[in-house]
């Protein structure tokens, strides 16, 4: 009875308690939170925009926006909605957008009536603004430039430019674009030449199209006291055939001033000194005196003070070249040297002529031969020269300077030697196993070496008469073998001794003085002997690192003198004479050939080197004659000389 009486005292207050609710609360149970618009289009021209909150059917609600874009400000960002239609207000950030269409949503929800959502579309144009580091320029006196930073703190593309119409500014650029952010680094320089001590003025006007506006910029310039002098052209040249030449100083700055000059004794200058009114110039005229100076470059200062002891430097080159040589007007065939007389002997064609040349008083005495010479060989005493040409033989009296004799040969001559016998021997230049032709000088008859077996010559060798005595020795330049070979000529026609093979003796060969060395082309030495066991034997190698073109040997100097050859034959031959020592063959000293000059117009010339051909030593060791050529490139006409060394 007590449990069903409590049970109807609950329903009846459940009852009660439901009942009054609902008469109380004026809120639906079931409403909608509403928003209108539900799409916004927004243009950055815009500075507010709204959309209207309210629900289905009206009740009250809390409402929260959870949801923006950051280029959006909204307010309220919470609220209630009672009823009415609660306007929320829309603010676009445009900034620091770039130019560009924009899309996003606005989400609110609330407590009870839901959520909604308004999407956004807002489209922004460019808005460049201009900025400058500076508002004003100023040159003070020892400022000649300063920087104009350009910068775009806006968005867009801005478009400047500079009006400058001053011409004593100058702008490294004048007009550019500029996208968000950027900047531009203008240089800005004045100038104050030929302008009078004073402070000038002027403005800088730059247009754009920026939605903020700059100011002409004012720029100041103070222009002090100048004493300024400038000299051109600079520098100059002095080419090897130019002996004078003009330039100008001239007064650049605002004052006058006097002036002064220092130079190189080789130098004249006229005037040397003078004074200069603002904007004057004055012609100086500069001449050089080349005696006294040795080949070579020369670099010197031509210095220019004023009396504000101001300087410019003209820089000077002269370019100098003393030919020492003895310039030849004869193209050499074959030469020697006679160092009894202290002369060369040459033969040259086109006019053929063999020529007597002194090469310390420099005459030349010639004597025509009927042929074209091909080599030439000289008695030690300088008396009679022989010439072998193609199918003769030609003496040559060298005290009358006349023919002594000619006579026909039977090939065309390769070498000649001369024995004191006065009887020719010549190799031929054609034929592979031929023989040395010997040739009688008293009747001309021509007889063949003196065979030993089945012994023969090979064309293009090399024959020399050993001094003091009456031995030949010869060398095979271009055959399959490599061997010096020894023939006695005491009986006039040579009888065939003996040879040595060794696989350095070939080409071209030398003797000492004395006779008692063979200098050979492959830089190796051999002493001789009249025994034939210790004749031609090895004595020791010359220290070159290349094969010899030419050696001479000089007992009173105990030096050979070589002109060295590339490895291989290879051209051009050396362009100086080495040095060694006589006894022991070690290497001592250089001397340099002195170049050719070619001229390249009136003024100006090229230096090439010269070509060692030969090398002799005077008796007395003191003096050594080179006779070189010009290198190939010259195009010289007389491309041939002798170059006269006192050695050290």
């Amino acid at each position: 009875m007590k449990l069903s009486l409590l049970f109807s005292a609950t329903l009846f207050l459940s009852i009660f308690l439901f009942c009054t609710c609902k008469k109380d609360n004026t809120t639906p149970l079931d409403i909608h939170l509403q928003v209108s618009p539900d799409t916004l289009v927004i243009t950055d021209s815009e500075t507010l925009k709204e959309i209207f909150l309210s629900t289905q059917p009206q009740g009250k609600t809390e409402f929260t926006i959870s949801q923006k874009p950051d280029w959006l400000t909204v307010d309220p960002l919470t609220g209630t909605v009672d009823g009415k239609i609660e306007p929320v207000h829309i603010t676009p950030l445009t900034d620091n957008l770039n130019e560009g269409i924009y899309k996003g949503k606005i989400n609110i929800i609330s407590d009870i009536a839901g959520t909604a959502q308004v999407y956004v579309i807002m489209s922004v144009k460019g808005h460049p603004k201009i900025k400058t580091n500076v508002s004003e320029i100023a040159f003070p006196a020892n400022i000649s430039e300063t920087s104009l930073v350009i910068e775009n703190t806006g968005t867009g593309l801005l478009n400047w430019s500079i009006d400058n119409t001053t011409n004593w500014i100058s702008l490294s650029s004048s007009n550019g674009f500029l996208a968000k952010g950027e900047k531009s680094n203008v240089i800005v320089r004045c100038d104050r030449s030929h302008l009078d001590i004073n402070t000038y003025t002027a403005s800088l006007t730059i247009t754009s199209n920026s939605e903020t506006a700059l100011n002409p910029l004012p720029v100041t310039m103070v222009v002090p006291k100048t004493v300024t002098m400038q000299i051109t052209p600079n520098p100059v040249l002095f080419d090897y055939f130019t002996e004078n030449t003009e330039v100008y100083l001239k007064n650049t700055g605002n004052s006058s001033f006097t002036w002064n000059s220092a130079f190189a004794a080789y130098y004249s200058i006229l005037p040397n000194s003078g004074s200069l009114n603002k904007g004057d110039s004055v012609k100086i005229k500069i001449s050089a005196d080349r005696s006294g100076l040795q080949t070579g470059v020369y670099y010197s200062d031509i210095v220019f003070t004023n009396n504000a002891n101001l300087r410019d430097t003209l820089k000077a080159q002269l370019n100098q070249f003393n030919n020492t040589k003895w310039i030849l007007d004869r193209n050499i065939i074959d030469a020697t040297f006679c160092k009894e007389t202290n002369k060369f002997i040459i033969v040259s064609a086109n006019p053929n002529r063999l020529s007597i040349l002194d090469p310390d008083t420099r005459q030349t005495t010639s004597v025509s031969l009927n042929s074209t010479p091909r080599c030439l060989t000289v008695l030690s005493n300088g008396s009679l020269a022989a010439v072998g040409q193609n199918g003769f033989v030609t003496y040559v009296n060298l005290l009358t300077n006349q023919i002594d004799k000619e006579y026909p040969v039977s090939c065309n001559a390769f070498d000649i030697a001369l024995g004191d016998n006065k009887w020719a021997y010549i190799t031929p230049n054609e034929g592979q196993w031929t023989y040395l032709r010997c040739i009688n000088y008293a009747d001309g008859t021509e007889t063949l070496h003196t065979q030993t077996g089945n012994h023969t010559i090979y064309d293009h060798t090399r024959v020399q008469l050993q001094p003091n005595t009456n031995f030949l020795y010869l060398c095979e330049t271009t055959g399959s073998s490599s061997s010096l070979e020894k023939m006695d000529i005491q009986a006039g026609t040579a009888n065939y001794l003996y040879e040595k093979f060794d696989a350095n003796t070939w080409g071209n060969f030398w003797f000492s003085e004395d006779g008692q060395r063979i200098f050979t082309i492959s830089k190796s030495v051999y002493k001789t002997s009249d025994l034939q066991a210790n004749d031609m034997l090895y004595n020791g190698s010359i220290e070159s690192a290349e094969i010899l073109h030419w050696a001479d040997h000089s007992a009173a100097a105990d030096r050979v003198f070589v002109i060295a050859e590339g490895n291989g034959y290879s051209t051009p031959t050396s362009s100086q004479i080495d040095v060694y020592n006589g006894t022991y063959l070690n290497y001592i000293t250089n001397y340099k050939l002195e170049q050719f000059m070619i001229p390249q117009n009136q003024n100006s010339g090229k230096l090439l080197d010269a070509e060692g051909r030969f090398v002799f030593a005077n008796k007395t060791g003191t003096k050594i004659y080179a006779l070189v050529q010009a290198n190939k490139e010259s195009g010289l006409l007389n491309d041939w000389a002798i170059q006269s060394i006192i050695l050290r």
